[in-house]
């Protein structure tokens, strides 16, 4: 069977694009593809990186759900390297990272690329929260950050989709009463 892929989103804005290799016998969520994260035009992580499809969209469906609890105005104003260095020294460890006004629990929840999927192995992202617009931080390691800001909920709402399009290449045999299983 050939691979079968989806696009959710625009890529001058936001998007996810995603190919898998459909294994006959086997639930969707143990076939292997590749993930494309768009972030205002351009192409953010590993395209061709070959892994479990369905961690990838999982995870930042989980992180999509946390909508509205990212507002921080410290770290809002700080330049976009202080903002993703911050959040990255708090959650990972490093010397001199939690300072009074910032713990690792209180900043988990503005990290977009866990290190633990490698689509985004070497990238670095964060989103921030204000009234009704969402800001992507973002940086290849070793680079310069970049700043995106959409409309609060953009993030959420591509994600999701992406998601439950992922569970839709199955069939309808995972859908049972309008809710994946």
């Amino acid at each position: 069977m050939s691979s079968l892929e989806r696009k959710i989103g625009s890529r001058a804005i936001f998007a996810i694009e995603f190919s898998v290799e459909p294994i006959l016998g086997k639930p969707v969520n143990e076939w292997w593809g590749k993930i494309q994260l768009w972030v205002g035009g351009r192409c953010v992580g590993n395209p061709e990186e070959v892994e479990m499809v369905s961690i990838g969209l999982g995870t930042l469906d989980a992180i999509g759900k946390q909508t509205g609890s990212r507002g921080n105005p410290l770290l809002g104003s700080l330049p976009v390297d202080t903002a993703i260095d911050n959040v990255m020294q708090a959650i990972y460890g490093e010397t001199g990272a939690e300072t009074e006004q910032f713990s690792s629990e209180d900043l988990s929840k503005f990290e977009v690329f866990p290190v633990s999927i490698p689509f985004f192995d070497n990238w670095e992202a964060i989103l921030l929260e204000e009234g009704d617009e969402e800001r992507f931080l973002y940086r290849r390691e070793g680079e310069p950050g970049q700043v995106v800001t959409w409309d609060i909920g953009t993030f959420r709402e591509i994600t999701s989709r992406a998601n439950f399009e992922l569970t839709l290449l199955q069939g309808p045999s995972n859908l049972i009463r309008g809710t994946v299983q």
